[in-house]
C-alpha cells in the first residue's frame, strides 16, 4: 500500500529524479508516519519488506515506475544476503536446500489465505492446496535468481519480470477459485485490509481501503491470464464417496434396477483375473468363518481418508496430475502398515509354472542346520562390509557347528512360527493338534 502512494506520487515526475540511490530510504520515510511500527523477527515478509525499504530510495521507485527497472541492480546484494541467512539458514543454495527454502516461506505464507472465507469458493478447487503448489514451482525460481552469484546486470529486469508473472498468475488463480469472480476477491482483500489497518485512525483506514481497492479493480481490469497458464496449478478435491441416486416412487422398474445394479458394483469386490475364475466359486464356498474379520477389514480399507500432502515434497509428485498424489500416499502408507509377506505353501508353488517354483524354491534355505546357520552368516557378513579375520569358510563353519548357536536358532524359529500361528486365521489347533502340540 504505501509502495501504491509513492508511485502515485511520482505519476507526475519526470526522469529528472531517475538517480538511484540518492535521497532518503524508503525507511526513513516510513519513521514519519505516526502508526508505523516494526519488529525485527515476527514475519520474515516483514524483514524483507524492510530489508528493501532501507535499499530503496523514493527516486528508485520513480525509476521503475516510468519503466528504469535497471536501478534495482543494486539491491541484488542485499537481497542475497537476506535470502542466504533468513530463507536458506545459512545453507548453500543447492536445488535441495532452495525447496526447502522455499516450504519455509509457503508455512509462513499459508495464514495469509485466511482472507478469502470473506469470498464464496469453488467447491472442487483446493485453494490452499492450489497455492502451495503455485509456491512450490514459483518461489523456487526467485530463491535461484537471487542466489546467483556475481554482478547480474539484468536483475533489476528479471526480478521485475518474476514479480509481474507470479502477481497475475495468483490473482488469476484467486479469480478462478471465487464464484463471484472480481467481486468476491475485491471483497475478500477488502475485509482483508481491514482487518489489517484496524489499529490505524478511522479517516486513515478508510483512505487506505478505497484505494486498495480502486487499485485492485483497476489491476484486475487489465489482467489477460489465459486460464491454460495456470490449469496445471489447480488441485482439485477428491469427493469421498460419491451420493448414488435413490428412486423416487414413479421411477420405472428398469430405472430402480439401474440404481440397484450401480448400488452393487459400487460396494463389490473387485473383479477377479480369468485365470482364478474357475476355483472362485469353490473357494467363496470353503472360506472359514475365522476369516470374516480379516475379510471385512480389507474391505474398509477403501474408507480410509485421503492424507493432507504437500505437493511437490517429493520429486515424483511432479511426474503425476495433483489428484493422484494423496490417493498413491495413502496406498503406500497402506502397504508399509500390511505384514510381510509369508513364505509361499508347497500347494501354492506346485501351481507355479515350473521356472518361476525353480527360483522360488532356490531362495529357501536349503541343507542341514548347520549348512543354513553357516550361510545366515556369511550373508550377514556379506551385507557388514566387513571382512572375516579367520577366513569366511572358517568363521561359516565354526558358527554352524556351535550347539549353542544351534539351540539358539531352534528356540527362534519356534518362537516366529508360535507367533505367526497365532495371528493367523486358516490355522486351527484341533486341524493341526500336532503342530500346536509341537509350537506350545
Amino acid at each position: 500500500m504505501m509502495l501504491q502512494m509513492f508511485e502515485n506520487l511520482s505519476g507526475g515526475l519526470g526522469g529528472a529524479f531517475f538517480v538511484q540511490g540518492s535521497g532518503p530510504t524508503l525507511a526513513d520515510l516510513l519513521q514519519c508516519i505516526p502508526d508505523h511500527s516494526y519488529t525485527e523477527g515476527e514475519s520474515i515478509f516483514a524483514d524483507l519488506a524492510m530489508t528493501l525499504a532501507r535499499s530503496l530510495t523514493f527516486q528508485d521507485l520513480i525509476a521503475q515506475r516510468f519503466g528504469h527497472v535497471d536501478s534495482l541492480n543494486h539491491i541484488h546484494p542485499q537481497l542475497r544476503d537476506f535470502v542466504g541467512q533468513r530463507v536458506l539458514q545459512g545453507e548453500t543454495p543447492t536445488p535441495e536446500n532452495i525447496a526447502r527454502g522455499a516450504d519455509r516461506l509457503i508455512r509462513e505464507m499459508r495464514p495469509q489465505f485466511d482472507f478469502m472465507p470473506g469470498a464464496r469458493l469453488r467447491e472442487e478447487v483446493d485453494l490452499v492446496a492450489t497455492s502451495n503448489r503455485y509456491n512450490q514451482i514459483r518461489l523456487p525460481q526467485v530463491i535461484t535468481l537471487i542466489m546467483a552469484e556475481g554482478n547480474n546486470n539484468h536483475f533489476g529486469q528479471e526480478i521485475v519480470r518474476w514479480c509481474r508473472t507470479y502477481v497475475a498468475e495468483m490473482a488469476a488463480i484467486l479469480l478462478h477459485c471465487c464464484v463471484d469472480k472480481v467481486q468476491g476477491l475485491v471483497t475478500a482483500v477488502q475485509n482483508y485490509v481491514q482487518r489489517v489497518t484496524s489499529g490505524m485512525q478511522p479517516s486513515v483506514q478508510q483512505w487506505t481501503v478505497g484505494s486498495s481497492v480502486t487499485h485492485l479493480r483497476n489491476y484486475l481490469s487489465q489482467l489477460d491470464v489465459p486460464f491454460e497458464d495456470i490449469q496445471r496449478f489447480l488441485v482439485y478435491r477428491i469427493p469421498a464417496t460419491a451420493e448414488l441416486p435413490v428412486p423416487t416412487p414413479s421411477s420405472t422398474p428398469i430405472q430402480e434396477s439401474l440404481v440397484h445394479a450401480e448400488r452393487v458394483e459400487a460396494t463389490a469386490v473387485p473383479e477377479p483375473m480369468e485365470t482364478d475364475g474357475i476355483t472362485s466359486e469353490c473357494n467363496r464356498i470353503t472360506v472359514p468363518l475365522q476369516n470374516k474379520d480379516v475379510q471385512d477389514q480389507g474391505l474398509a480399507m477403501d474408507t480410509d481418508t485421503l492424507p493432507d500432502v504437500l505437493l511437490g515434497s517429493e520429486a515424483w509428485h511432479t511426474t503425476l496430475p495433483s489428484d493422484w498424489v494423496p490417493i498413491i500416499t495413502r496406498d503406500t502408507q497402506r502397504q508399509r502398515r500390511q505384514n510381510p509377506q509369508p513364505p509361499f505353501s508347497d500347494a501354492y508353488l506346485s501351481g507355479m509354472p515350473s521356472k518361476r517354483r525353480k527360483i522360488v524354491t532356490s531362495a529357501k534355505p536349503q541343507g542341514s542346520l548347520s549348512q543354513i546357520i553357516g550361510d545366515g552368516v556369511g550373508n550377514a557378513v556379506d551385507a557388514a562390509g566387513v571382512d572375516a579375520v579367520t577366513g569366511m569358510e572358517t568363521v561359516t563353519q565354526v558358527a554352524g557347528n556351535d550347539p549353542e548357536i544351534q539351540a539358539a536358532y531352534r528356540e527362534q524359529v519356534r518362537l516366529t512360527v508360535r507367533e505367526n500361528l497365532a495371528s493367523n486365521p486358516d490355522f486351527t489347533a484341533e486341524r493341526f493338534p500336532n503342530t500346536a502340540k509341537y509350537f506350545k
